[in-house]
């Protein structure tokens, strides 16, 4: 049994702030689907109003599934891949605030990946270690 703040709190919070990231964007985007749907367009993205709602199934069922610690390795490996594919698609090197967004998204992912190795810690649902 789990003992230490290390062991038992900080995984369980960590997964909070980046899951609830994702789910908060993803339910953004659904209550502004028409925005979303848009910005996939602007971006040069095909069948924008399909790619709007497979990015808002993966931001609102992968960042759920964080928070609650089922299947966790498995859905911060799809979230890593999704922002990297959103941080390229959204490359736009013309500004320095720019370039910060970008590392910004390759931060997330660095994350994520670390949740993806090492599971969902003490709380979870399920055996999603």
């Amino acid at each position: 049994m789990p003992t230490s703040w290390s062991e038992w709190y900080a995984p369980l919070i960590g997964r909070i702030f980046v899951g609830g990231f994702f789910l908060w964007d993803g339910i953004l985007n659904t209550l502004n689907f028409s925005g979303a749907a848009g910005a996939l367009a602007g971006a040069n993205i095909p069948q924008p109003v399909y790619a709007a709602i497979i990015v808002i199934l993966i931001e609102v069922l992968c960042g759920a599934a964080l928070i609650v610690g089922w299947q966790t390795r498995f859905a911060a490996l799809v979230l890593a891949i999704y922002s990297v594919l959103a941080a390229l698609f959204h490359a736009n090197f013309n500004s320095a605030a720019q370039v910060s967004l970008f590392l910004q998204y390759f931060a997330i992912v660095g994350g994520l990946l670390y949740i993806s190795a090492f599971g969902s810690g003490s709380w979870n649902f399920g055996r999603s270690r």
